[in-house]
């Protein structure tokens, strides 16, 4: 077998939605570790891969950084003839006195020049990634589809029988198990279920279509009833934080507000916030009172003649 090709002999294979979400983490780390995961994930693939592409631009950055440092201004700042001293603090130095007398200073060495700088480029456009040829490019796609094949097994190869490329095959796979790999799963319902969030502005009762559909779902998952208290822990925990305080005010001496009723306060202080937001786009926003008693204030000035 030739270094390029993914071996299958440790892969057990796909058979549906239960063995999906490991399929696919050793399908995906097995063609990275080939070189092949492009030809999965992007359409029309080249060959070259992102981190490939980023090691270059990265390599020519940092040429152009060293072709641009500035150079030592050593020899445009200073004349060629004369050289301009700062007064020197002690005028009894002998040294002064005998450079005064010597002439002008002679002109300083210039920069040494980097001879390796050209060497570096010429080394570094060597190293950008060069794109596989047309030959080669069909033979690591063909080598990428076979190696899909051989890890599925009847059902899921049925699927892909008319699809031609390894990016096709791959996410038609993906998109037939990836959401059906956690049906049932109470951990993943679980995590689902707390993570449903309202939010303000959104339809309420769609909200609660989702909420009660995950309950009733992990109610499934996990073989056991759920109680009104437990219900009602997840609505107020989906609730938006600015709510809360005024949930807990309203819960009184209660252990936990019942669900019905908690539910009702909901759809209650949704209608309130519409009413507001239309009757401020219908008539603007309504004044303070600091604002009305200002108003007050400066309508008599204007009608005194």
């Amino acid at each position: 077998m030739s270094p390029s090709q993914a071996s299958t002999d440790d892969f057990s294979r796909l058979t549906g939605s239960r063995n999906f979400d490991v399929w696919k983490t050793r399908v995906t780390t097995s063609l990275d570790g080939k070189h092949l995961l492009g030809f999965v994930t992007k359409k029309d693939y080249n060959g070259v891969s992102e981190d490939e592409e980023d090691e270059d631009s990265s390599g020519s950055s940092e040429m152009s950084d060293v072709e641009a440092s500035p150079k030592p201004a050593t020899a445009a700042g200073y004349d060629s003839q004369t050289v301009a001293y700062e007064p020197s603090s002690d005028d009894d130095d002998p040294a002064s006195e005998e450079g005064a007398k010597s002439g002008p200073a002679t002109k300083p060495p210039s920069p040494i020049r980097p001879f390796t700088q050209r060497k570096s480029r010429r080394r570094v456009e060597n190293e950008m990634p060069v794109p596989p040829s047309s030959r080669r490019l069909r033979r690591m796609e063909a080598q990428t589809k076979a190696f899909l094949m051989k890890t599925m097994d009847d059902t899921p190869i049925r699927l892909a029988k008319n699809l031609t490329s390894a990016y096709d095959i791959f996410q038609a796979i993906c998109k037939k198990y990836e959401g059906a790999a956690f049906l049932g799963d109470p951990y993943f319902i679980q995590h689902f279920l707390m993570e449903t969030k309202y939010e303000e502005g959104s339809d309420v009762n769609e909200f609660f279509l989702v909420l009660e559909d995950a309950m009733r779902a992990t109610s499934k998952a996990t073989e056991s009833v759920l109680t009104d208290g437990q219900k009602s822990l997840y609505l107020f925990h989906s609730t938006p934080a600015s709510w809360k305080d005024d949930l807990r005010i309203w819960k009184g001496n209660r252990k936990y507000i019942p669900y019905d009723e908690l539910k009702m306060s909901i759809e209650d202080k949704v209608r309130k916030m519409e009413a507001q937001t239309r009757y401020s786009l219908a008539k603007g926003t309504p004044e303070s009172r600091h604002t009305k008693d200002e108003r007050a204030l400066v309508a008599p000035s204007h009608s005194t003649p």
